[in-house]
């Protein structure tokens, strides 16, 4: 996790008078249990990028004794700057084990003149869920970003990610492609709220054959408009 504040969209020096992980409390107006202290650090140390340069870092670790834990958690900070402070919560959920897997086997396929990737996936847990998948182009700049959702269960084997071939024609963007950094969400019900429980991300990539861009569809025809005579 990353801090900094900002005025009028500059970077401002401030101090992080103290943060933990907390797990909140289910009954109304309860006091959330302090899990442990989280150091927010701007020293250049990994996770840190770089040093003073007005980001502190903080590497979050759920620790042993929740390790098995469903449900939300939270990180809290103190945060004051030279004319004023405030609190800042982070809230996240957390889940024992991903509802699914990316296999990292992908098939690609020319359907109705676009091009079609079918992911691989183990679901471990059935409910409705949400991906979103990155193409590059053969100069490695980002082209699409291709979305898939539906309920699946844990039969399912395959998510489908769609690339519009008519993208691919009046942009004239010539392959091979590739697709990298497929993430996914699972929609579950976590003490009465929605939350999105994420599943590791498949960072892949892969890359596409190379296919001649008339195979693919290209812009709907116009109809002609009646001549008058």
């Amino acid at each position: 996790m990353t801090l900094e504040v900002a005025v009028d969209g500059k970077r401002v020096p401030f101090e992080v008078r103290g943060a933990e992980l907390r797990q909140p409390s289910d009954a109304p107006g309860g006091r959330p249990e302090s899990l442990a202290s989280v150091p927010f650090l701007d020293d250049g140390v990994t996770p840190d990028a770089a040093a003073k340069d007005g980001i502190a870092t903080a590497r979050v670790s759920v620790p042993a004794r929740r390790k098995s834990f469903d449900g939300k958690l939270q990180v809290r900070a103190d945060v004051t700057t030279a004319s004023e402070g405030g609190e800042v919560v982070f809230d996240m959920a957390a889940t024992s084990a991903p509802p699914a897997i990316f296999t990292g086997v992908v098939r690609e396929t020319i359907e109705n003149g676009s091009l079609a990737f079918y992911a691989g996936i183990r679901v471990a847990v059935a409910g409705r869920y949400d991906f979103v998948g990155r193409v590059y182009d053969s100069q490695n700049r980002a082209m699409a970003l291709l979305t898939a959702n539906g309920s699946l269960d844990t039969s399912a084997r395959e998510v489908r990610l769609n690339l519009c071939g008519q993208l691919l024609r009046e942009a004239n963007i010539a392959g091979p492609w590739e697709l990298r950094d497929i993430e996914g969400l699972r929609f579950a019900e976590v003490t009465g709220d929605i939350e999105r429980i994420p599943m590791p991300t498949w960072n892949g990539p892969h890359r596409t054959q190379v296919y001649p861009l008339e195979k693919f569809a290209g812009p709907a025809s116009k109809k002609s408009e009646p001549q008058a005579p």
